[in-house]
C-alpha cells in the first residue's frame, strides 16, 4: 500500500507537536487551583467555549458514518443524522439546560448528580444508576472512537489500526492531563481553525470536480440510487444490502428526532456550562456551537461527492463493488 509522503508526515508531526506544546504551555495556569484545572477559572469567553463544543462534536468516527449515509442517499442522509449529528440538543442547552448547569455552582459531574438527585436513598439510587449507565456508555464510546480512528488512520500510516488509535489517545491524554480544561478548550480552538481550512479546501475541490459534469447521472451510476439528488423525506427508500434497517427513512428520522428531544431535555454534566462566566453566556456558547457546527455539512457532502468520483474512476465496472 502506498502511504503518505515525507511532507505529509512532517505536517502531521507539527500538528501533534503544537497540541503537546499547548498542553505544556498552559500547565502552570491550570495548576493555580482546582477550579482553574476543571473549569478554566470560569474566565474563558463564550466564543472559545462554543468553538470547543463544535470541535468536540466533529469527531472522526462520526464523520465517517455520516459521509457513508450521504454517499448512499445524497442529501437525504441528513435525516438519519437527527440521531445526534445535527446538534438539536443545543436548543435545549441554549434555552434552559445550560443555565441550569451554571446556576448550580458545581464543578464536576459527580457534584452535579448530587445537586440534581439529592442525598437521600432515592437520590443515591439515581446517582448509582447514572454512574453505571455512564460507565457503559463511556466504554462504548471509547470503543467507537478507537475503531473509527484505527480504520481511518491505518489507511494512511504504516501502522496497525490499534497502534494508530493508541497514538491519538496517548497524545490527547498527555495534553489534557497537563493543562486540564484550558488545554481542552485551546486545542479545540486550534483544531477548529484546521477544520475550517479543511472545509474550504474540500468544498472548492468538490465544486471544481462537478463543473461541466452531469453529476446526477454519475451519482446514479455509482450508487445505484436514482434519487440521489432529491431532498424529499420519503416513507420508504431503496437501500443497498446491509442497510435495509434504514429503508423506512421517515420512520427512522421520526424515531431519532423523538430520541434527541428526550436526550436534550435531560442532557447533563457538560463542563463547558459549569465553566461559563455567567448563565447568559451559556446561551451564547450554545449558539456559537450551533452556528459553527453547520460547517460540517458542506465538508461531509464534499467528501461524499469526491468519493463518488473516486469510485467511478477506480472501478469503472460497478459490479465489482456489489461483489466486494
Amino acid at each position: 500500500m502506498k502511504y503518505l509522503t515525507i511532507w505529509d508526515y512532517v505536517i502531521i508531526g507539527v500538528y501533534f507537536a503544537i497540541l503537546l506544546f499547548i498542553g505544556w504551555y498552559l500547565k502552570r495556569r491550570a495548576s493555580e487551583n482546582i477550579e482553574h484545572y476543571f473549569l478554566g477559572g470560569k474566565k474563558l469567553p463564550w466564543w472559545a467555549l462554543g468553538l470547543s463544543g463544535m470541535a468536540a462534536w466533529l469527531d472522526m468516527t462520526g464523520t465517517m458514518i455520516i459521509v457513508s449515509f450521504l454517499y448512499l442517499l445524497g442529501p437525504r442522509g441528513l435525516y438519519i443524522e437527527l440521531r445526534g449529528g445535527v446538534g438539536l440538543v443545543l436548543v435545549f442547552l441554549m434555552i434552559w439546560v445550560g443555565k441550569w448547569h451554571r446556576r448550580s455552582g458545581v464543578m464536576t459531574g459527580a457534584e452535579w448528580m448530587v445537586f440534581r438527585f439529592g442525598k437521600d436513598k432515592w437520590g443515591t439510587f439515581a446517582r448509582l444508576s447514572q454512574v453505571f449507565a455512564q460507565l457503559i456508555f463511556a466504554v462504548g464510546m471509547l470503543a467507537y472512537a478507537i475503531k473509527g480512528i484505527g480504520l481511518f488512520l491505518s489507511m494512511f500510516l504504516p501502522f496497525t489500526p490499534l497502534t494508530c488509535s493508541l497514538i491519538i489517545i496517548g497524545i490527547t491524554t498527555i495534553y489534557t492531563l497537563q493543562s486540564g480544561f484550558y488545554g481542552v478548550v485551546v486545542t479545540d480552538i486550534f483544531q477548529s481553525v484546521c477544520i475550517l481550512a479543511g472545509v474550504v479546501f474540500i468544498v472548492v475541490l468538490a465544486v471544481t470536480k462537478m463543473s461541466g459534469v452531469d453529476f446526477a447521472a454519475v451519482a446514479t451510476s455509482v450508487t445505484g440510487n436514482t434519487q440521489w439528488t432529491t431532498t424529499a423525506l420519503q416513507w420508504k427508500t431503496e437501500m443497498p444490502v446491509g442497510y435495509e434497517n434504514y429503508s423506512l427513512l421517515a420512520l427512522v428520522a421520526c424515531f431519532y428526532l423523538f430520541k434527541t428531544i428526550i436526550q436534550g431535555a435531560g442532557m447533563t454534566g457538560d463542563s463547558k456550562y459549569f465553566g461559563a462566566k455567567n448563565s447568559r453566556e451559556c446561551g451564547l456558547l450554545s449558539m456559537m456551537s450551533g452556528i459553527t457546527l453547520m460547517i460540517r455539512w458542506p465538508l461531509m457532502i464534499g467528501f461524499a461527492i469526491l468519493g463518488i468520483f473516486m469510485v467511478r474512476d477506480m472501478f469503472p465496472d460497478q459490479t465489482v463493488m456489489l461483489e466486494a
